[in-house]
């Protein structure tokens, strides 16, 4: 079984290869690199004893770090992986030295306050310069209004205005989602062998079971299946959030992933219903967490709301200018050639959206916002003298986090060059003339929830 397995990942790295066919290599000088990365390989949020209702009895595997949403030292390494990367492809453009530490303030961190935040900031500084010392700065408030507007009360998030929204996306409502995605709850099931009798009792337990939309098993109290709990949302504290079928589905085929990526022996992955000749049911059933991410992160009322602290932050960057100094917390100084905002998945797909552009999901990474991938911004001078934006997606794929492979110039992450609506020329890697990208994401934001 073992071979299988490796046999199996190794196909997924050499067809990880042919992914880097949807990036094109940017052209002109690399003279700023501006990172949004999510946080690395966590724990899941909910514990054990939560997830224990939507399982049919079996035990969820237990986590090195004893509690809910921590990094692990798996998800470090692999952040670490990453950061060096980073450095890999800014010494090989010359934006910093290779043999030796960066200048001082030449490059520069933050990340959210969370733990699992700053403990993939930490990570990437050590694998961008393992022998040198780069602090990682945070913002003082908790939340932090930078990654979290809404919670930091910043910006407010209207619950009917978000719900009429996400409405307005689906034409034939929740109960068509539910029908378009049946192959992937019902492959979800099979993996979850969902739901104990209390998720299927009551919107006490499960809001998305109000008038008796649960009881579809035929025995009172008894358990029922993911497919018999209509996808809705509920009131959450910083706006609506998905729940039922695909809510749940969502959850679940995310631990699956970070299970995978966290190298957990077979058995332990999906109740070893995921060994490596069965990762396309993973991909299936990922569709369900890209679905609710989609609707909840990136339909535009709502990702402008989450986002737009962050992309100014970024834009700033890029620019260096004095406006960055007007943002809570600590902003990279004008001369940074390397910064990093550390911080989640809803960051990426609020920017993605607000962005107007996207990227799919693919064997190789089938998670859209996947554990240490980053949205990378690079400001290139170009031999006339314009000063160009390329944007791409950059994620570790199946194979190389589930082997914790290192990653070079010749073997890279999975790498998406994004062609932006508002601003892109149409010419090899999609880039915007920094001009017309400063005045397309200006107008992107929403400047109520900005401070």
């Amino acid at each position: 079984m073992r071979q299988l397995i490796v046999a199996a990942l190794c196909g997924m790295l050499a067809a990880g290869a042919d992914a880097q066919d949807d990036y094109t290599p940017p052209t002109g000088k690399l003279v700023k690199m501006v990172v949004v990365s999510r946080h690395g390989v966590r724990s899941p949020l909910e514990p054990n004893s939560a997830l224990a209702a939507w399982t049919d009895g079996r035990a969820w595997p237990e986590w090195p770090t004893g509690r809910p949403g921590l990094l692990t030292d798996r998800g470090a390494e692999l952040a670490a992986l990453m950061g060096g990367y980073y450095r890999v492809h800014a010494a090989q453009a010359e934006l910093v030295p290779a043999g030796r530490c960066p200048a001082p303030r030449s490059v520069f961190i933050r990340a959210d306050v969370d733990e699992r935040t700053v403990a993939t900031a930490q990570a990437i500084a050590r694998g961008f310069a393992p022998d040198c010392r780069i602090d990682v700065r945070r913002a003082a408030p908790s939340p932090d209004p930078l990654f979290h507007p809404t919670k930091a009360r910043v910006c407010a998030i209207d619950a009917k205005q978000a719900e009429r929204a996400i409405l307005a996306r689906l034409p034939d409502g929740f109960a068509g989602l539910d029908r378009e995605h049946r192959a992937a709850i019902a492959t979800t099931q099979h993996l979850l062998q969902c739901c104990r009798p209390q998720i299927c009792s009551g919107p006490h337990v499960n809001p998305c079971c109000r008038d008796g939309a649960c009881a579809k098993t035929g025995v009172p109290g008894g358990a029922c299946k993911l497919a018999d709990i209509p996808t809705g949302l509920a009131a959450g504290k910083a706006g609506p959030k998905m729940c039922g079928a695909i809510g749940i589905g969502s959850t679940a085929s995310e631990i699956f992933l970070l299970e995978y990526a966290q190298g957990m022996p077979e058995q332990d992955v999906a109740w070893g219903a995921l060994n490596g000749a069965n990762s396309e049911k993973l991909q299936s059933s990922l569709t369900l967490h890209n679905t609710q991410f989609d609707l909840m992160e990136r339909t535009p009322y709502i990702a402008a709301r989450q986002g737009s602290m962050l992309l100014r932050a970024v834009l700033s960057a890029l620019q260096g200018s004095a406006a960055s100094g007007q943002l809570n917390g600590p902003m990279p100084p004008d001369g940074a050639a390397f910064v990093a905002f550390v911080g989640h998945d809803t960051n990426l797909a609020n920017l993605g959206a607000m962005m107007e552009t996207e990227w799919s999901a693919t064997p190789q990474v089938p998670d859209q916002t996947a554990p240490a991938s980053a949205l990378v911004f690079e400001l290139r001078l170009q031999a006339n003298g314009a000063r160009d934006v390329y944007v791409y997606y950059q994620a570790q794929s199946l194979a190389q986090m589930r082997e914790s492979i290192a990653l070079t110039a010749v073997r890279p992450p999975v790498r998406k060059s994004l062609h932006l609506t508002r601003c892109s020329r149409g010419e090899p890697g999609a880039p915007c003339e920094l001009a017309k990208f400063s005045a397309a994401m200006k107008r992107a934001l929403i400047t109520d929830c900005l401070k």
